[in-house]
């Protein structure tokens, strides 16, 4: 039996229709696994982020810690309650002054800074480890990595795209 024209044509169609159906297949397989290797680079990249500090570090940040909460406590604290006492509105360290300015429920916690001071924290961090930290030079480097190979990725599936 001989096809017609249109059968022909049909056919072609059919054919033409699959083709780019598999193709559209073939680039949406593409794009989903570039996209979970972005996926896989940013978790990774979140991992080195929130990875252990180095002892050196982890000590900066105590004592940078430690400075802002001694301003508070002595900055803050201490000038309302002198201020109290320029206005004799109270008596300087007076009993009911220290409990209302220093030990107030809100204010309680912050005595911790006023009883530790930079050679307490070098003393605690002299029994740290460093095991499986990073200096900043060494995960920036990483980090560094993760994007270029995050933005070359991003680059390979805008030219899959286009």
């Amino acid at each position: 039996m001989q096809q017609t024209d249109q059968e022909r044509l049909n056919e072609l169609q059919q054919k033409a229709a699959d083709y780019a159906r598999k193709k559209q297949e073939e680039l949406n397989e593409k794009v989903a696994s570039l996209r979970s290797q972005i996926e896989n680079l940013i978790h990774e990249r979140g991992e080195i982020e929130r990875g252990p500090l180095t002892v050196q570090e982890t000590l900066s940040v105590c004592i940078h810690e430690l400075e802002k909460g001694k301003k508070e406590i002595f900055g803050d604290l201490l000038t309302r309650h002198i201020k109290d006492v320029q206005n004799q509105r109270t008596d300087f360290l007076s009993g009911p002054a220290i409990r209302l300015t220093f030990f107030a429920d809100s204010n309680m916690w912050k005595l911790i800074f006023a009883m530790i001071d930079k050679t307490d924290l070098e003393k605690a961090a002299a029994g740290l480890e460093s095991a499986g930290a990073l200096s900043e030079i060494q995960r920036r480097e990483k980090i560094d990595s993760l994007n270029r190979k995050i933005a070359d990725l991003e680059k390979q599936i805008g030219k899959l795209l286009l």
